[in-house]
Parts: C-alpha cells; sequence; structure tokens
C-alpha cells in the first residue's frame, strides 16, 4: 500500500514500509500476512535507484535483505509454513468439512408469535414500524415496549471501519473508511443464506432515486421472532 502522503520525518524523506499478503480469492488481502515488510526509499524519480533502509520480518528487524537471508540459511530465523500458499488452512473461505444433510427446520405449532401489516410489525411486547432508507440503511419507528414509547428512531446511518495493528505497516495506516447510501446498495437477501430459518418474513422495498420510476429491491428486508436456546 502507498498512500499520496509524503512519507518520513523530515523535510525530503520519501521512504515507505510495504507489506507482503498472501493473494487468496475471495478474501482481504490484509487478512494473510506473510510477515515481510520492507522500508523503501523510493525519494529517487527513477525506481531503478530505490532502496531498501530496513527489513521486518516475523517480529524482528534486519539491516538488509542480505543479513536476513544468511541467518535463515543458518537456521536462526523462525519461519511459518502455511500450506497451500494460504488458500488451505482454517481461515480459507473454503468449508472444511464435506457437504452434509439440512439442519432441522423449526415451526410454530401455535403460529408466529409476531404479525406484521405493510411496515407495522406488533407483538405481545412489541410494536414498532421498519423501513430501509436509502441513505441511512435499516430503521425502525416509534418503538413501544409493552405500551411504553421506548425510541421514536432507531437507524444505523453510516459505517466507519477504523485501520490499525502491531506491524509496522498497519501502524502508520490511522485513517478511517466511511460508508453511506446502505439502502441505495443493498442487495436482496437469499433464505437459508442470510438466514438460517425458514419461518422469516420478507420485505420487499421501493426506492424512487436517480432514475424516473420507482425501482424494487426484492427480499430487502426480514423479519423473525429468534428463540435464543437455538444457535
Amino acid at each position: 500500500m502507498l498512500m499520496t502522503a509524503p512519507r518520513g520525518v523530515q523535510s525530503g524523506n520519501r521512504a515507505t514500509w510495504f507489506g507482503l499478503y498472501y493473494n487468496i480469492s475471495g478474501s482481504v488481502v490484509y487478512l494473510h500476512p506473510v510477515g515481510l515488510e520492507l522500508l523503501v526509499d523510493h525519494k529517487a524519480l527513477d525506481s531503478a535507484q530505490w532502496t531498501i533502509q530496513n527489513v521486518f520480518f516475523q517480529g524482528h528487524y534486519y539491516e538488509s535483505l542480505a543479513q536476513l537471508e544468511e541467518q535463515f540459511e543458518a537456521g536462526q530465523v523462525n519461519v511459518v509454513v502455511i500450506p497451500n500458499n494460504g488458500t488451505g488452512g482454517s481461515w480459507s473461505l473454503k468449508s472444511q468439512v464435506p457437504p452434509g444433510p439440512a439442519p432441522p427446520l423449526q415451526f410454530h405449532p401455535q403460529g408466529a408469535r409476531f404479525s406484521v401489516q405493510g411496515s407495522r410489525v406488533t407483538s405481545s411486547l412489541w410494536t414498532f414500524s421498519f423501513g430501509l432508507g436509502a441513505f441511512s440503511g435499516p430503521r425502525i419507528f416509534d418503538v413501544h415496549f409493552q405500551g411504553e414509547r421506548l425510541a421514536y428512531e432507531i437507524s444505523l446511518q453510516e459505517v466507519l471501519v477504523v485501520y490499525g495493528g502491531n506491524t509496522l505497516v498497519a501502524m502508520v495506516n490511522r485513517y478511517m473508511d466511511q460508508g453511506f447510501c446502505m439502502g441505495k446498495f443493498a442487495t436482496p437477501l437469499t433464505c437459508g443464506v442470510d438466514c438460517t430459518t425458514y419461518l422469516a418474513t420478507y420485505v420487499d422495498w421501493h426506492f424512487l432515486l436517480e432514475f424516473q420510476g420507482a425501482r424494487t429491491l426484492y427480499n430487502a428486508l426480514l423479519l423473525l421472532s429468534r428463540t435464543r436456546a437455538c444457535p
């Protein structure tokens, strides 16, 4: 990763820590570091003149790659072998067991414990209205518990992701990603995948945004009565 801001502690410095990661399909690269990081001096306009000022591997500093190679050949470097280039471990997105039979399904012998009329949900204890804002994402309104109002509106509004870590590359990345328009960029939910119970109530949602006519997002929201005794 190379940020646009110049790196260094003095004027004119151009040195950046680069981290190496496994390129695993379907996963975020930052979750699979190799453990090798290089401090590169890239002050020169010609990349052929760039030099490596320092090396960091598995928690230890080395003056150069030659010193790291020398200690590796001498058996003084702690090396962790990752099989299959990191694609077959317990952290992989691939299933560790073959697919088995479908799990048992829940059912309500006395019927559902809540009802949905339009965007209004009513149960023996709770009543509230729900929606999906194009900018604020999922939200609920007029929340009552046993007849007492607890909140007028509860919504997601935005999502912030803070970056950091205990490596040299991660320590200098002091920034955040901000997500908005959660409703606009929402995708349909899949029964049995996004929700393991087949008793959930799926609701479509309609938007009038950036188009001449309304757009429909099918299965945009789901409502279910969760039993705490079940996983």
